[in-house]
């Protein structure tokens, strides 16, 4: 997984926060 470390920071910086809010939202409701 370290092939583009960068990218695949950035990627997955935005998959936890995508599943971070929905997590969130999820758990409001």
């Amino acid at each position: 997984d370290k092939m583009r470390a960068g990218e695949e920071t950035d990627i997955e910086q935005l998959y936890a926060k995508f599943d971070a809010e929905s997590s969130s939202e999820d758990d409001s409701e």
